[in-house]
């Protein structure tokens, strides 16, 4: 009888049950809008900075979205606990509109900044705020199927979302975007109405940790205006990155509200080494969110629909990966959590062989090995960090795995931003030279994802050691 009734409670109907379907339609529709608003959004931005003769809107436009959601996704758990979920959810949809009303309306570039840093300031705290009824609303096996469903929303997303902006921007306007985005948050918003309020945990009460927030997105700003600059001053920003950084963490520890749970990026436990992997990885992947695209059409001549199409393979494999993995048992979804760091390592060793010969197979296999990557770990890794995670530190876990892979693809494309002008990339470089900097950014992509091998390793290790966490009580939506 309790086997029937583990296998009831994980089932993928589990998931639309009455008292859960508003929360998981509200889970997806949020991480849609997210993706959609770096991949789809974003897009549209070439033909913007035509139509206003602005190019340094480009990067800017990138920077500011991460920058605002970043600093607000960092405040979700501090935001939660003092008013609670439906009413933040509720705001940070209307401030969504507001923002994509803006850029619709904008008649200058200042303008339309100001409308993708609303955007950024809406889906940082909408996230964050959303991922924190996973460990509310679903229990043991379900964990696993909403971070499966979650893993396909977002590979959906990334694969539909360039093309339909392309097209949209090309026969209508670069505007269309930002108009499409409205009626989707206004139906987020009217969901955020039904969400189990959940209980103030009170910790909201000294209000949001403003300074480290302050530290944390001038340490961003700053990493990535390092790839807008020459190198001198590139490197000096980001060595005073770093040293923001350093200082961030030194007051987030000592602060009366914190942003990081307890053991955050100690490499000493399963919750350190967990965090080191979940932030590694993405920084890893930006080199090829950044510069994949633009190798393909650089070295192997190909034109760029056809570039997006082999950049698209990570997508489509991390879609049905994870929908694979999240049909899985505990212990085999554990398993799969082994994978990440090796197969993101295997991925980019063969694009940096791809692109030091030419060979547009190598580099497709390449992104197959990427795909695989996240798809086999993203889920269980999320699922595992939740689990082990301290009943005081729960929400800040849950806010931070978003914010993690916001933090590691804005440092990521910076860094890599900084090593591309270091190479030699610039405009008028000669080909011979192209090839030389990509080959040598993939070769610094392949060296951190070899960092993210060592936590895996080691999180693997220990993962061993200790018995099976099981998954944590939580309270129905009726008793909340």
């Amino acid at each position: 009888m309790l086997q029937t009734d583990e296998k009831k409670v994980a089932a993928w109907s589990g998931l639309v049950t009455p008292e859960r379907r508003v929360s998981t339609f509200l889970l997806s529709i949020t991480t849609m809008i997210f993706a959609f608003s770096e991949f789809f959004v974003s897009a549209a931005m070439p033909a913007a900075a035509d139509e206003f003769a602005s190019p340094w809107l480009l990067p800017w436009s990138f920077i500011l979205f991460l920058v605002a959601s970043v600093t607000t996704g960092a405040a979700a758990s501090a935001i939660r606990g003092r008013f609670g979920l439906r009413w933040p959810l509720v705001l940070a949809n209307l401030v969504l509109m507001a923002g994509s009303l803006l850029g619709y309306l904008a008649d200058d570039p200042q303008i339309l900044l100001a409308g993708r840093a609303l955007q950024g300031v809406a889906e940082g705290a909408a996230i964050g705020l959303a991922y924190m009824l996973i460990p509310q609303v679903y229990t043991g096996g379900l964990i696993a199927r909403v971070f499966g469903l979650e893993s396909l929303v977002w590979a959906a997303a990334a694969f539909i979302a360039p093309a339909l902006a392309g097209a949209l921007t090309q026969y209508v306007s670069w505007r269309a975007p930002f108009a499409l985005t409205i009626p989707v948050a206004a139906l987020a918003l009217l969901l955020s109405l039904y969400v189990p309020e959940g209980e103030k945990r009170g910790e909201g009460g000294a209000g949001a940790p403003w300074l480290q927030l302050m530290f944390l997105a001038g340490a961003v700003l700053l990493m990535s205006a390092a790839s807008l600059v020459e190198i001198g001053p590139a490197f000096i920003f980001l060595l005073a990155s770093a040293g923001i950084i350093g200082l961030f963490f030194w007051i987030d520890q000592r602060g009366q509200t914190r942003i990081l749970p307890h053991s955050a990026f100690s490499s000493n436990s399963i919750i350190g080494n967990g965090v080191w992997l979940t932030f590694l990885m993405p920084v890893t992947a930006a080199a090829g969110s950044v510069y994949f695209i633009y190798a393909l059409i650089e070295i192997a001549g190909l034109e760029t629909l056809a570039a997006s199409l082999v950049r698209s393979l990570l997508a489509i494999c991390w879609s049905l990966v994870a929908f694979w993995v999240s049909n899985r048992d505990a212990q085999a979804r554990e398993r799969c959590a082994a994978f990440g760091g090796p197969l993101i390592a295997a991925g980019y060793g063969l694009m940096l062989v791809a692109f030091a010969s030419g060979s547009v197979v190598l580099a497709g296999l390449g992104q197959v090995f990427v795909g695989f990557a996240f798809g086999l770990t993203w889920g269980p890794l999320s699922q595992i960090l939740l689990e082990k995670a301290s009943d005081n530190d729960r929400d800040r876990m849950a806010a931070l795995l978003p914010l993690l892979q916001s933090i590691g693809f804005a440092i990521g494309g910076a860094f890599f931003g900084f090593v591309a002008n270091a190479s030699g990339i610039r405009e008028g470089a000669l080909p011979d030279a192209v090839q030389a900097g990509i080959v040598t950014i993939f070769a610094f992509a392949l060296a951190v994802a070899c960092l993210a091998v060592f936590f895996n390793l080691r999180l693997t290790k220990r993962l061993r050691r200790e018995p099976a966490v099981k998954a944590p009580a939580v309270a129905s939506p009726a008793e909340s």
